[in-house]
């Protein structure tokens, strides 16, 4: 169900029990990610080394022990080379803000992601535009 359809049904609801019962639950990010990580025929140390994250920070996110930043669940998109709609679905699993094309550093994301840039790449752009870059390059 569309989320303007959600909305309007909210709005015009007499009691919550019905509508609540139709919210499918999102999944644990961890889990998610896990199944995300699953398709990439790719070691996990390899693929948290190429992201840009320590191994032990990568496994407790995975197991749900660690909440990544927004910053880091765009690293971890980068690197899948997630598609921009896998993306914002991340984003929004992992309670981080989806992407916004009016803010100069989502667009440069957005850019990279469609385009299917590395890290290094969105974090030259980042620089040239003196904007904070992802990771700890």
């Amino acid at each position: 169900m569309k989320t303007a359809e959600m909305m309007r049904r909210i709005q015009n609801a007499k009691t919550l029990t019905r509508i609540l019962r139709d919210i499918p639950d999102f999944p644990e990010f961890g889990e998610y990610f896990k199944a995300l990580l699953n398709e990439q025929d790719i070691k996990k140390d390899v693929f948290f080394k190429r992201a840009g994250i320590s191994t032990v920070y990568g496994h407790e996110i995975l197991r749900g022990k660690k909440k990544p930043s927004r910053d880091t669940i765009i690293q971890l998109a980068l690197t899948l080379g997630l598609d921009i709609e896998k993306t914002q679905e991340i984003l929004k699993i992992g309670g981080a803000a989806e992407l916004y094309p009016k803010i100069k550093r989502d667009t440069i994301f957005i850019f990279g992601i469609t385009n299917k840039q590395k890290i290094e790449d969105v974090n030259i752009k980042l620089l040239e535009n003196d904007l904070p870059i992802l990771g700890k390059y």
